[in-house]
């Protein structure tokens, strides 16, 4: 499990690791950039570049750029040819004592405003570029020359996909393969970004721990790629404390710049989600047998949406569940009956089965009105309830003035249309 937190919680936690926990920035910073650059060897394999692989490091003025330099300068230490690209000298104080420090090695320091020509040329050789340029601080369109290095790296994006012949017979190797990893956040993201802001498009995106929840708003997930969870030592309590939510597997998948001749996205999705949910599968005791696992009733489907129910009875019926009851309208029950072999169906307005453990209310149940009551009694049931699709907005037309028990598990499952609705809020919201 992964947590999120939006970026005053971030930066929240960042000031209380200093103040309470004493540990100093600089450490907190040297720690990400350790577990950054680590993560950036894992990609390497993953992606089979040579084991020395060159590093092209766009450092921004402040403590995502000073990530990036301190990146950068332990990519040196460790053989890669690295270059650093900035924008005249550094701002912040971190940012500044990184900089003092790759002026001691032997890293190439290009000034974009100098010579954007050869930092041009050192972004286009590099066979990975580090975007440090702005972070979770960044609240407004980037603009000068910062602007123009976020331009570049898009270019880039753009001709290294139109480079690779995806075609069985003329499969490009993964050695040709280039890639944008953004540090914390792709560089121009935001939460309420204009919809034709210059953001950088990254092939993936080293979140550090908590993830900033702006990377898994629907509307600005194509930016971040691929996202991997990367710490920075911050006290575990505190990261639990601040977080406003979390996820299941370590590394989420997305965004429009995919990787080129690399594994499937959903692969590396599916191997996260497996291991982790491992840990929730439900144990069958040696002597289970059908009457002690359980049974779930399903309240599905109408005569708009009869596949709705098939659908989901397929899904509780995949389940450790031992007995399984499709409780439907009269006008679908020869249509469903016909496709299902496993399930008891009824209807749905008859009585709940006495020895129900579970409900599943909502897919593909049309809004109808006679709804309300039948809901009404499913949650005077006081049962363990999965609510999807239209059973959201039977609840949202239902839910005044109730609160939810504590020891009633409700698990809410919509789609960003659905959970607008919920809430009030809009979807970009």
């Amino acid at each position: 499990m992964q947590y999120l937190a939006p970026a005053e919680k971030k930066q929240e936690l960042d000031r209380i690791s200093q103040e309470q926990y004493c540990i100093p920035a600089i450490v907190s910073m040297e720690h990400a950039a350790r577990s950054c650059f680590e993560r950036l060897l894992h990609i390497g394999a993953e992606q089979e570049w040579p084991k020395q692989f060159s590093i092209a490091v766009c450092a921004g003025p402040g403590n995502n750029g000073g990530d990036g330099m301190s990146l950068a300068r332990q990519a040196a230490a460790a053989g890669h040819h690295v270059c650093v690209i900035h924008v005249g000298a550094p701002k912040s104080e971190l940012a500044c004592q990184q900089f003092e420090m790759l002026e001691q090695i032997d890293v190439d320091l290009i000034d974009w405003q100098q010579d954007s020509q050869t930092a041009a040329e050192k972004l286009l050789q590099a066979r990975c570029v580090v975007d440090a340029l702005f972070g979770v601080g960044v609240s407004r369109s980037i603009s000068g020359a910062y602007a123009e290095i976020v331009q570049k790296l898009n270019e880039l994006q753009t001709s290294w996909r139109q480079s690779i012949d995806d075609s069985p017979e003329n499969r490009v190797s993964r050695e040709g393969c280039r890639a944008v990893v953004s540090i914390d956040l792709p560089s121009g993201l935001y939460r309420n970004m204009e919809k034709d802001a210059l953001c950088v498009i990254a092939n993936a995106t080293l979140a550090v721990i908590p993830a900033d929840t702006v990377l898994f708003l629907p509307a600005l997930r194509r930016f971040a790629g691929k996202v991997y969870h990367v710490d920075a030592g911050f006290p575990p309590a505190e990261i639990r404390s601040c977080s406003k939510a979390s996820l299941l597997g370590g590394g989420i998948v997305g965004g429009a710049a995919a990787w080129q001749g690399g594994a499937g996205a959903g692969d590396h999705l599916a191997a996260d989600l497996v291991a982790e949910l491992a840990a929730y599968r439900y144990q069958l005791e040696p002597d289970a047998y059908k009457s002690s696992r359980g049974h779930v009733c399903v309240f599905a489907g109408s005569r708009k949406y009869h596949g709705a129910a098939i659908l989901a009875s397929r899904a509780a019926g995949a389940t450790a569940a031992g007995r399984l009851t499709l409780c439907v309208d009269a006008n679908i029950d020869q249509i469903v009956r016909s496709n299902l072999f496993f399930a008891v169906v009824q209807d749905a307005y008859a009585s709940l089965p006495e020895s129900a453990t579970a409900l599943l209310v909502g897919p593909g149940w049309d809004q109808l009105p006679e709804r309300d009551e039948l809901f009404e009694k499913l949650l005077a049931s006081a049962l363990p309830m999965v609510i999807d699709g239209d059973g959201l907005y039977v609840l949202k037309r239902n839910i005044s003035g109730r609160k939810q028990s504590d020891s009633i598990p409700w698990v809410f499952s919509p789609h960003p249309g659905e959970l607008a609705h919920l809430s009030g809020e809009s979807i970009s919201d």
